[in-house]
């Protein structure tokens, strides 16, 4: 039987439709996972008076929301150190994090695991998305804050149109030093007609992104509206430097 060429166009058309459907069930199912960061990352240092921030995203954020509710601690054989949650930062896009501060110092050269009360599932999806959340204490107490080697600067952004929705970030240029390792840095934003968003986040190649992905993100930015941010450099024990002048984008 001959295959005319109105009938091979209709299959091309019909693979090409399923192949969109099933890239947009894919996209959707990424979307509905369970993202959890730490910083610092697990299986790095800690100062002895050192501090963790629980970033949870999509499922995730509903668990660092949580966390004043959950008894978190520090684990290392059979000494046990309660956790401060000092601050709750919610996001915009289902993004929260938890700044979980010991209530005394950390034993150098112990290792310590995150624990917390509440469901199994949530223990078993942390554990699947990053192994166990440890850290091993080191040195003697940290008190010297970073400082800035340059003023931040903001330098444009990106936006693309992803399966679930748009990707878009605005670049701020931070370049900044620490007497131990890399800094974090608190980005804390404002826009007219809305209250302020404020997260820590890693810089990557010299800069830190202030907007959200195709699923979550700390600030849902709308095309052409204009934020101010102003950027902290602050350390694993959370001695922080002078915050930077107020920086305005408009969004990508």
């Amino acid at each position: 039987m001959r295959t005319t060429p109105r009938a091979t166009r209709a299959r091309i058309a019909l693979v090409t439709l399923a192949l969109v459907a099933a890239t947009v069930e894919v996209a959707e199912a990424r979307c509905m996972s369970f993202h959890l960061m730490t910083y610092p990352a697990a299986n790095r240092t800690l100062p002895v008076n050192g501090r963790v921030v629980f970033d949870g995203r999509a499922q995730a954020a509903e668990l660092a929301a949580s966390m004043k509710d959950r008894a978190p601690k520090l684990v290392s054989g059979d000494e046990r150190v309660p956790l401060d949650v000092a601050e709750i930062l919610a996001g915009d896009f289902t993004a929260t994090q938890a700044v979980l501060v010991p209530k005394r110092a950390l034993t150098a050269g112990r290792t310590y695991a995150l624990a917390w009360t509440g469901r199994e599932a949530d223990h078993a999806s942390a554990k699947a998305a990053n192994g166990t959340l440890r850290w091993t204490a080191v040195g003697t107490p940290d008190t010297i804050a970073p400082v800035w080697s340059a003023s931040p600067a903001s330098s444009g952004g990106d936006r693309h149109e992803l399966g679930c929705g748009p990707v878009a970030n605005a670049k701020i240029v931070v370049l900044a030093t620490d007497d131990r390792t890399a800094p974090l840095f608190r980005v804390d934003v404002t826009s007219a007609g809305r209250g302020a968003v404020s997260f820590f986040t890693e810089a990557q190649e010299g800069a830190v992104l202030v907007g959200h992905g195709m699923c979550s993100g700390p600030v849902r930015l709308v095309t052409g509206t204009a934020y101010d941010v102003r950027v902290t450099a602050v350390d694993l024990a959370g001695n922080a430097s002078a915050p930077s002048p107020v920086l305005r984008f408009a969004a990508p």
